[in-house]
């Protein structure tokens, strides 16, 4: 594998291998160089694995390659090839859609937050087997919604992610900027030492913002929307 690489990147050459084995199709004998382009840009995360194995599976005439050009694909894999769920997804469907993607195959964690965003149809999976037969056509896509594994809405899964802007004590002028940046989607810019309260101010956001702006929280997917990328 190649492409500047993290480590977590790297060891998806052992899941991907193992997860294909474990669902019948093993990788054929021989070197096989998987490039993960532009080079010069590092890759960090385990959001490349979905992507990889179904790469593979179409160069071993599995899946069928006309029908994955509508598709952006995310996730990561177990290595019995169950999907598991990612960080950020909503900032990766926000570019698919920008991109003219019509579909964004994301793990099945991640499908409430994936339905945040219109004009993209997010395919959920739960396994790797299940996205062969999406890919293939032998099986209807499945209806996402607002919903989260369990039944719970949207706004259930922010209120348990989040918490309320209410449990903050004091910090009453960085709260005001907070409302006023959520309210208007300006940038925010927090510093401070270490335990003065910046990621717990940060991780409320989500749960104050307007709409369907509202997004789950976790840090990498914050940072961005506090850089002004969403």
């Amino acid at each position: 594998m190649v492409g500047l690489l993290s480590s977590e990147v790297r060891e998806a050459r052992e899941r991907v291998r193992t997860a294909l084995r474990n669902i019948g199709h093993p990788l054929p004998y021989g070197r096989i160089t998987v490039s993960l382009s532009p080079a010069d840009r590092r890759k960090e995360g385990s959001c490349f694995d979905l992507a990889i194995a179904v790469a593979l599976m179409i160069n071993m005439n599995i899946i069928g390659e006309v029908r994955i050009r509508d598709f952006l694909i995310v996730g990561e894999l177990g290595l019995n090839g169950d999907v598991k769920g990612i960080h950020g997804v909503l900032p990766i469907i926000i570019m698919a859609k920008q991109q003219g993607f019509r579909y964004c195959m994301v793990p099945f964690e991640n499908a409430a937050e994936g339905c945040v965003v219109d004009g993209v149809q997010v395919v959920p999976v739960r396994n790797l087997s299940e996205a062969v037969k999406y890919l293939n056509g032998t099986s209807e896509f499945p209806v996402a919604n607002g919903s989260a594994p369990g039944g719970k809405s949207l706004n259930k899964v922010l209120k348990d992610r989040t918490g309320d802007m209410s449990e903050i004590y004091g910090h009453e002028m960085a709260k005001r900027a907070v409302t006023i940046a959520a309210a208007g989607k300006h940038n925010l810019l927090m510093i401070g030492p270490p335990g003065s309260g910046k990621s717990m101010l940060a991780s409320r956001i989500p749960g104050i913002m307007p709409g369907r702006l509202q997004i789950p929280w976790n840090r990498k997917c914050l940072r961005r929307w506090i850089c002004g990328r969403i």
